[in-house]
């Protein structure tokens, strides 16, 4: 007995806790992330909150926890069991493939972020290990990115490497953050137009940086404007080694580009090729998705043939230089640094970075996630996952001085086409970075500037959406100006002032709408009595009380004349706050003022607890279903128009007699005119029924 009360107690307490937490704005991540992180880690999504939930909880044995968790954390120990040597050679053959896609990009984006070529390298080998212990999606490949890298120099430029890493560990640490509260849908408040106009302002900006090292010119400014003004007054300094090698490489590129298209089977019977076109098909796609590493192999290769030939070993363009070879020590993120004369502590690291800290770790998820979905048809897609993930990649990048890293729609999609089986390509390709970290860094040596920024320039040049603008145009132009704003922002005062604003428009979109919410009102006629039917758009949170109050109340008065009832359709109310229920309080205290009926339909089980807590369940009149509204409203009436329709049958049959051999008796002598007046008499084989005079 004393161990059931205990329980009894337990349950009591527990549900008022939860209605407490509850109540709170994050609701179940603030109790879950209380109560028991662990619990919470392994709970995706979030499990109905009850006491038989605490009690089962509390009968599972930690080993059986353990398990739980790494299965949802730790998804290789899921997939590991069942790797067969199919698979190795399939992720082998992916891993090698997206290596030479990998290698070129990590030097060229290190270019594009500000810092030395072999921190881009540093950036390649962590994320493939730490994903194929956490990541979900096969097809991700963590790694430099043309966006983390344009916006980590937005943030570090003039700055030294120790912001670099040091923005990297906070990367980290603000997506696992973002992973164990579940915060993930902060992403969902930037739309598809501020995507796009960030995503197409990030790419000319990519373009225009680059083309300085495309020309060979030497200056630094700050700013997009700024850039072009100098690219315009240098222009007659172009190197033109550097403009010849830099066009040279785009066309090269652009034409491998299209020779991964080429189809060497008739379109109308692709599986009718031959042997030798199969081979050949799939000898031109491993040109196409390796152009990167030929391009810039043969641009150093060319380099190094001039250096040989020249008498003082100098090449007629900018070239990388010296490489650190080796791999990177392992070491804390650095929390102060020295620049000239000023030491920064980690306060002033901080406040240097401004949202830097925010804005990196955002776009990086936004990235990463969209990524996952895209390739998540055949696979199950867990958000939280995959920003715990990209955290742990982040973070343990940080320890090899690695810059900000997220996923690339281009390696993915490179992935997926070579055949990828599990997220074990992630080894292979992590091993091919280390051994040209080991044995080629002497060989990047030779490797052309303008090479780099002609595979820049055309990674990103196919990133700039242009076909949106048209749609938008005909569809919404409210989101084209979403568009646009953000796409200029981002040119004019940086790419995080323009994402930010973009965002900014979208909220205040949303807040509009929720403050303004729409309403239907209509006048139905039904059940011998007209009543006014009023259908709000959204749920009732703060922002739109005081309107839907205000129309409804006008809706009564003018529509409903003061008398008619009024009926509030709550289906789409499936979210209400504390003000909402005051909102309904005063509605249905303003409606019996008046005398005039209101009455609630459909409201959603939850939003009807809420108003039964707040102690104003027994004042207001609720509706299950609209064929019921009838009774509801008109009962009375219904109830003395069916009484008296009774009467009315009575009477009539009281004038009514059975007709024996086709013939109508009389009924009472006032009735009996009109009843013989209104029957003919049949023959004598007319079967007996029931004759009526009306």
């Amino acid at each position: 007995m004393r161990v059931a009360s205990n329980t009894v107690k337990i349950k009591q307490v527990y549900e008022h806790y939860v209605n407490f937490i509850l109540s709170l704005p994050l609701q179940k991540p603030i109790f879950w992330f209380t109560f028991n992180v662990g619990y919470y880690l392994k709970q995706s999504p979030c499990p109905k909150i009850d006491s038989e939930g605490l009690l089962e909880y509390l009968r599972i044995s930690h080993a059986q926890r353990l398990r739980r968790l790494l299965r949802r954390r730790v998804p290789l120990v899921t997939w590991l069991p069942s790797y067969s040597a199919e698979y190795v050679v399939a992720d082998l053959v992916a891993g090698v493939t997206l290596g030479l896609t990998l290698l070129p990009q990590s030097i060229a984006y290190a270019q594009l972020a500000g810092v030395s070529p072999r921190f881009g390298l540093y950036s390649a080998f962590t994320g493939g290990i730490v994903y194929m212990l956490l990541g979900t999606i096969k097809e991700v490949t963590i790694g430099p990115t043309s966006l983390m890298a344009i916006v980590t120099f937005q943030f570090t430029r003039e700055l030294n490497i120790h912001f670099v890493i040091l923005l990297t560990f906070l990367t980290g640490l603000v997506q696992l953050i973002m992973g164990v509260l579940r915060l993930g849908f902060l992403v969902d408040f930037i739309s598809t137009p501020v995507v796009s106009g960030f995503t197409s302002a990030t790419s000319f900006i990519v373009i225009v940086a680059q083309l300085k090292h495309l020309g060979g010119l030497r200056f630094q400014v700050r700013g997009f404007l700024n850039r072009l003004h100098a690219l315009w007054t240098h222009l007659p300094e172009v190197n033109p080694g550097d403009a010849i090698l830099g066009l040279a490489s785009i066309v090269f590129l652009l034409a491998l580009k299209r020779l991964g298209t080429v189809r060497l089977a008739a379109k109308e019977r692709p599986d009718a090729a031959t042997s030798w076109q199969t081979t050949a098909g799939r000898v031109l796609w491993f040109l196409s998705i390796s152009r990167n590493a030929l391009c810039i192999f043969l641009a150093a290769l060319v380099a190094k043939v001039l250096s040989h030939f020249s008498e003082d070993e100098e090449v007629p363009f900018a070239i990388v230089g010296d490489i650190v070879p080796g791999l990177p020590t392992l070491a804390l993120p650095p929390f102060h640094t020295t620049i000239g004369n000023r030491t920064y502590t980690f306060p002033d690291m901080v406040s240097e970075l401004g949202v830097g800290i925010i804005i990196v770790p955002l776009v990086g998820v936004l990235g990463n996630v969209a990524i996952a979905k895209a390739f998540a048809s055949d696979q199950t897609m867990d958000a939280t996952q995959e920003m715990v993930a990209l955290a742990g990649c982040n973070l343990v990048g940080s320890l090899v001085q690695a810059m900000p890293v997220c996923g690339a729609f281009t390696r993915s999609a490179v992935s997926h086409a070579s055949g990828v089986r599990t997220p074990m390509v992630g080894l292979y390709t992590t091993t091919l970075v280390v051994l040209a970290l080991a044995f080629l860094t002497p060989y990047f040596y030779f490797i052309p500037r303008a090479t780099l920024a002609a595979v820049l320039i055309c990674a990103v040049a196919f990133l700039i959406d242009a076909s949106i603008v048209p749609q938008l145009w005909r569809t919404s132009k409210r989101d084209l100006v979403t568009l646009l704003v953000t796409f200029s922002a981002c040119l004019c005062f940086g790419v995080e002032v323009g994402l930010v604003l973009g965002m900014a428009l979208d909220l205040t979109r949303l807040l509009h709408v929720w403050a303004r919410p729409r309403l239907t009102i209509t006048i139905c006629c039904e059940g011998g009595g007209e009543y006014i039917l009023v259908r709000p758009s959204l749920g009732l949170l703060f922002p739109g009380v005081d309107t839907l109050r205000q129309l409804v109340d006008e809706a009564g008065l003018h529509e409903g004349q003061g008398t008619l009832p009024v009926v509030v359709d709550c289906a789409p109310i499936l979210a209400m706050d504390f003000t909402g229920v005051k909102a309904f309080e005063a509605l249905v205290r303003d409606f019996e003022k008046r005398g005039q009926q209101l009455l609630f339909l459909e409201v959603d089980p939850d939003v009807r607890d809420l108003l039964r807590r707040a102690g104003l369940y027994n004042s207001i009149s609720f509706c299950e279903e609209e064929d019921d509204l009838p009774s509801m409203m008109f009962g009375e009436r219904l109830r003395t128009a069916s009484n008296q329709d009774a009467d009315d049958a009575r009477s009539s049959l009281a004038a009514c007699e059975w007709g024996v051999d086709g013939k109508v008796q009389r009924g009472d002598g006032d009735a009996s005119s009109t009843a013989t007046a209104g029957v003919t008499a049949s023959s004598a084989t007319t079967p007996a029924g029931p004759r009526c005079s009306i």
